[in-house]
């Protein structure tokens, strides 16, 4: 049976039945002993082109880091336990995915400086790039879907 990373709350399902319980700060893991070599290494090479390309969104405004880092994370838990350990153990990201994974949420100052560096490369993308002005509707949209993942993230507790 596969296990994939994801918490499954306490509470009722509409038919009446219980749902499964799980401990707020419990992650399910994804067990990688059943995936094949093959598999893993697909996964391993998927989390680096992420990191590596997540990366070069901090210099670049077009790429975007945190969801890049976050899929990379996420290719290294079925990947490799070693490399995703070594990820959330990082001195930059580290404890930012540790909190985002156990779901403690974002602190107030993550929230806030991703969200204005977030608008501040969109804009800058737009107007020192040259899009064609038709790219401007797509970056708001962007923008906009990427804030309101943000500010539904529950805020850590100091």
């Amino acid at each position: 049976m596969k296990e994939w990373s994801h918490k499954i709350e306490m509470g009722m399902r509409a038919e009446g039945e219980a749902v499964e319980k799980v401990s707020r700060t419990e992650i399910v893991r994804c067990k990688t002993d059943t995936l094949t070599a093959t598999k893993r290494l697909m996964w391993n090479v998927l989390g680096t082109t992420a990191l590596v390309f997540g990366v070069i969104g901090l210099f670049l405004p077009l790429l975007p880091t945190t969801p890049l880092v976050l899929a990379s994370a996420a290719c290294y838990l079925r990947g490799s336990r070693r490399m995703h350990q070594a990820l959330v153990s990082n001195r930059l990201f580290g404890q930012i995915l540790s909190d985002y994974e156990s779901g403690r949420g974002i602190s107030w100052r993550v929230r806030l400086v991703s969200t204005a560096f977030l608008w501040t490369s969109l804009g800058v993308s737009f107007l020192y790039f040259h899009l064609p002005p038709f790219i401007l509707p797509i970056l708001v949209l962007v923008g906009m879907a990427v804030s309101t993942h943000i500010y539904h993230l529950p805020l850590k507790r100091s």
